[in-house]
């Protein structure tokens, strides 16, 4: 969990330097799916984890409280179940590089609406957003199974 923490302040660093170039991708997000996707973790305490670094993010960037803090605990919740319901055998690569990039995409495209603005320099840094943030989700998902295919097989 610690290293949560770290990627919480990595990615805050990144939305300070990237401040008018992109958008810091969702890395505490991401850790925090990858914590959920081993069995070592209690996942409610996850969720509200989720929450509470949305919270510290929403006070200190977006000025509306709660906004990216229900986004995090709804992906959380969701990825949760997903996760739960799925058997040991279709837990593989794939499928937590497909939510991560899902839940990277629906955060980005939440803090685009949440600016209201339709011009094309929001979308830009969204889409730079995305071009930074996809690889990262890549290698989260790498960390979560190292020594598997991209289908789960060795």
């Amino acid at each position: 969990m610690k290293w949560c923490f770290l990627l919480w302040y990595f990615q805050d660093v990144l939305q300070i330097f990237g401040e008018g170039y992109f958008f810091a991708p969702e890395l505490f997000l991401g850790a925090v799916l990858l914590l959920m996707s081993s069995e070592e973790y209690d996942h409610p305490g996850l969720i509200w984890f989720s929450f509470l670094g949305g919270v510290i993010w929403d006070a200190r960037w977006t000025g509306f409280i709660g906004m990216t803090a229900g986004i995090y605990a709804v992906l959380a919740t969701f990825f949760s179940s997903l996760w739960n319901s799925m058997p040991d055998t279709g837990r593989n690569k794939l499928l937590l590089f497909a939510f991560l990039g899902g839940s990277h995409l629906a955060v980005g495209i939440a803090r685009c609406l949440l600016e209201m603005s339709l011009q094309d320099t929001v979308w830009v840094l969204f889409l730079r957003q995305q071009i930074v943030g996809l690889p990262m989700m890549y290698m989260i998902a790498r960390m979560a199974f190292p020594r598997e295919g991209l289908y789960g097989a060795p």
